[in-house]
């Protein structure tokens, strides 16, 4: 099975319906730290007055594109910042421990610095909760991940560009994550999702707008896997979509490797539709705790 397939929960397989029909390739990175660089952007992060030391800075030619685009980590005792950029419009990301995700539109240019001046950053949303057994008995260590990408799990400056936040349940199973944005975008919502690898998972959850605290509750696990046949197709364009009967939305969605081959791992227990891409027809499909779905889907 190739790196290219996403195989749990918690590394970010969990999707909403508009996910492209093919995997993205990252775009050209727009922003650097090399001082020769067409453009300069500069600017001050503050909080409450206060200096903001660590984050990242992220330039993409639209937000939709943020997860692809390279995030520039800047460490500083000023919360002073002034990195490279080719020339033309932006949005731009500002994100860092301590605040929430903060976006602009920019236009540099290579005739002078655009200075942004002192960008004023707040605290974002509390979001809390609870992860207990379908017994009600609550859950320690758990992995929670809020994501507001479809691509996979982030790490760093750049999982909180992206709206990404991690957590681990305490004895009593309670998880705070804190400075959380919503995001509005086309590709992106709020999702918390909780997993114990190859134990069990609870999730997706929508975070509705305004909405801080939420209880998960741990399902048993199985899995499904399969190969996806399509003489007429690049089969690692193709993505898998697994969909939870009685829901209109996406539950997961991985693309398939150059051989077809696609897996789905954590898959809470239930009744499922897998439909491919290109392909109307749906397969139906009961997972069961501990066991493997192995299909064979195919697209004329």
């Amino acid at each position: 099975m190739a790196a290219l397939v996403i195989t749990s929960i918690v590394a970010g397989c969990w999707s909403t319906p508009t996910i492209p029909a093919a995997p993205r390739k990252p775009i050209q990175s727009t922003a650097s730290s090399d001082p020769a660089a067409p453009a300069h952007l500069t600017g001050r992060i503050l909080r409450d007055g206060v200096a903001m030391t660590d984050f990242g800075v992220t330039l993409a030619p639209s937000l939709d594109d943020i997860e692809l685009a390279k995030t520039i980590e800047i460490h500083t005792r000023d919360g002073r910042f002034d990195i490279g950029v080719s020339a033309g419009d932006y949005d731009l990301v500002i994100a860092g421990p301590g605040f929430a995700r903060k976006t602009l539109h920019v236009t540099t240019s290579p005739s002078q610095p655009t200075r942004l001046g002192s960008v004023a950053v707040t605290r974002g949303q509390t979001i809390d909760g609870r992860v207990t057994d379908k017994a009600g008995t609550p859950l320690g260590g758990i992995a929670v991940h809020l994501y507001q990408s479809t691509m996979r799990q982030w790490t760093g400056m750049h999982a909180l560009a992206v709206g990404d936040h991690d957590a681990v349940t305490d004895d009593d199973g309670r998880y705070r994550i804190t400075d959380y944005a919503r995001i509005e975008s086309a590709y992106n919502a709020g999702y918390l999702v909780a997993s114990r690898p190859g134990v069990s998972a609870a999730g997706p959850r929508q975070l509705e707008e305004g909405l801080a605290n939420t209880e998960l509750v741990m399902q048993d696990v199985g899995m499904v896997e399969g190969t996806v046949h399509a003489p007429s197709l690049e089969l690692s364009s193709v993505v898998v979509y697994l969909v939870s009967e009685g829901k209109d939305t996406v539950s997961m969605a991985v693309a398939c490797d150059e051989a077809g081959e696609f897996r789905f791992a954590d898959v809470p227990e239930g009744p499922y539709r897998v439909t491919a891409a290109h392909d109307r027809h749906a397969t139906r499909v009961v997972v069961s705790p501990g066991n493997v779905e192995t299909l064979q889907l195919v697209i004329p």
